[in-house]
């Protein structure tokens, strides 16, 4: 009678608990796949803009891509906070014309984007650091349309895009697309790493199975020792699809005051990104993800500081130690910057609470002690 009683009670706390979690993000639909006899590719969840720039009004649609109109693909790199380590990697494929992709309800796309992101409930926000632990956070690869892309980057994220176009042939162009279009549908029961498993090192994978062994891009320096800092840090990994000739320099920035125009076989298409609609925001708001995150990353390089500077005969790795200690000085300017620019009297105890999870914070501590008395 008392393990049947134990039984039900973890039973009935199991079901609670599963029960009473938020619902997962609105902006954020796996995508369902049907390959047609054709080779036309169906796409259900396929994210389709916010129509009053805020998460809540994400749209999806069912669309048609066809293949065959892969005419480029570009890597692009969603930058923010802090300098030189901070981005988000996504791969855009653009077509020739307006009839590679179209909606079930006849709307017609240029291109689209597949970001792989951690997969989030609407009280979660994503954390770089419970991002190192597995398990914390199910994985999803969103694919969206070129207009949404630039929306959700730019006029409901606030940040900018930079795109840089991968130097394939037209039939690793085509594969790379059918590629990441399986995996979009196919994965489930991944987790979203920072370090192993992120935006970057999962499309440095479909890069790699389209492209020359000679070409491919290594996750590791030392196998299953030392990772690939190029992979970490997202705003190195352009400079390493440079150096293994698998991309050009920056063609484009893309920010608010942006006026896009594309050539396509049907003519030209432009987007002007600040006529497209923009999340609402106060004077007064306070970006607490954004400050959470500048912590996390000063803390994962002061992290990665110790580790790979420990061994001073490492060439490598006191490399890397000068690196990381310029770029933890620009965090801090950062952290500084967002204190100043946010004068509250309500975030003097977030910010207390927040200083106290974590250790060594000393730093931290006296920039925004002093940027509060300025």
């Amino acid at each position: 009678m008392y393990k049947k009683t134990v039984f039900l009670l973890i039973l009935l706390l199991t079901i609670t608990s599963i029960y009473s979690l938020a619902p997962l993000r609105p902006d954020q639909r796996q995508i369902d796949l049907t390959i047609k006899d054709n080779g036309n590719m169906v796409v259900k969840n396929f994210r389709f803009g916010f129509p009053d720039g805020t998460f809540d009004s994400a749209e999806f649609r069912t669309a048609t891509i066809d293949p065959n109109k892969i005419k480029d693909v570009y890597y692009w790199s969603k930058d923010f906070p802090p300098k030189y380590i901070g981005a988000h990697g996504m791969l855009m494929f653009l077509m020739k014309d307006f009839n590679g992709i179209v909606t079930d309800r006849g709307e017609k796309e240029i291109g689209l984007v597949m970001s792989v992101e951690a997969w989030l409930r609407t009280d979660q926000e994503y954390s770089i650091i419970k991002g190192v632990k597995p398990g914390n956070y199910p994985i999803i690869y969103t694919v969206t349309g070129y207009t949404d892309g630039i929306q959700r980057a730019i006029n409901v994220g606030g940040l900018t895009i930079g795109q840089y176009k991968l130097k394939l042939n037209d039939d690793q162009k085509k594969d790379l697309l059918i590629r990441t279009l399986k995996k979009a549908a196919s994965v489930r029961d991944e987790s979203y790493n920072t370090v192993v498993n992120s935006c970057v090192s999962t499309v440095f994978d479909l890069i790699n199975e389209v492209v020359p062994k000679k070409k491919r891009l290594k996750k590791w320096i030392i196998p299953y020792v030392l990772l690939n800092p190029r992979v970490i840090l997202p705003r190195l990994a352009p400079g390493y699809l440079q150096s293994k000739g698998l991309a050009g320099k920056k063609d484009a920035l893309y920010d608010m005051n942006s006026t896009i125009v594309l050539d396509t076989e049907d003519g030209p298409f432009k987007i002007v990104v600040a006529d497209l609609p923009t999340r609402p925001t106060k004077r007064s708001d306070f970006d607490f993800t954004q400050f959470d995150n500048t912590i996390a990353n000063y803390l994962t390089t002061i992290t990665m500081m110790r580790e790979m500077g420990k061994n001073s005969e490492n060439i490598t790795a006191n490399v890397l130690f000068n690196q990381f200690s310029y770029e933890t000085d620009v965090m801090l300017d950062d952290i500084q910057k967002m204190v100043k620019e946010n004068p509250s009297r309500y975030i003097e105890h977030y910010f207390s609470n927040k200083l106290n999870e974590i250790e060594g914070t000393e730093d931290i501590t006296l920039i925004i002690n002093e940027a509060k008395k300025q």
